[in-house]
């Protein structure tokens, strides 16, 4: 039994030195995270069934700074999944970014979001956001599926429309 124990403490050793020496690039996605709506969000409804949960698609724009966005709202007294397989951003019509959400359970009447990068785009053009959403109740293997466009919107601008 001590052969195997002193194999896994190695492996997890050198993980952990792997993880130490090589940390990961700062990102927003594909992790869920907490947020804080401002009236820079400008935001669509997407659900197909918001008796399980609210989707709203958003694009960020804060001057010339623009990102992709996308929040899930529980409605259910119970733990939902999640996911966003994509999330894309897009200027002038062309795709600029497009991220994976992780899968993630949900709990109760809680909301998430998950976000793509920052770009930073002239004061002439404009960004939008499209995103399909997936999510289920655990115990079920129907999943529901949410897709849609943010609106589009010119950077520089400041009204909120959501």
């Amino acid at each position: 039994m001590r052969f195997p124990l002193s194999r896994l403490i190695v492996a997890l050793a050198s993980t952990m030195a792997a993880v130490l020496a090589f940390p990961a690039s700062a990102q927003a996605a594909p992790g869920w995270q907490s947020y804080t709506y401002s009236s820079k969000w400008h935001c669509s409804q997407a659900s197909t069934d918001i008796s399980i949960a609210a989707v709203s698609i958003c694009v960020i724009v804060n001057g010339q700074a623009t990102q992709s966005v996308v929040t899930v709202t529980n409605k259910r007294s119970s733990t939902i999944q999640i996911e966003a397989p994509t999330l894309t951003l897009y200027s002038v019509g062309q795709p600029l970014s497009t991220v994976y959400c992780n899968f993630s359970y949900l709990s109760a009447k809680q909301t998430t979001a998950c976000f793509g990068p920052t770009f930073q785009r002239t004061c002439s053009q404009n960004a939008q956001t499209w995103a399909k959403v997936n999510y289920n109740l655990p115990d079920t293997a129907i999943w529901k599926v949410a897709t849609g466009w943010s609106p589009t919107w010119n950077m520089c601008t400041a009204a909120s429309s959501r």
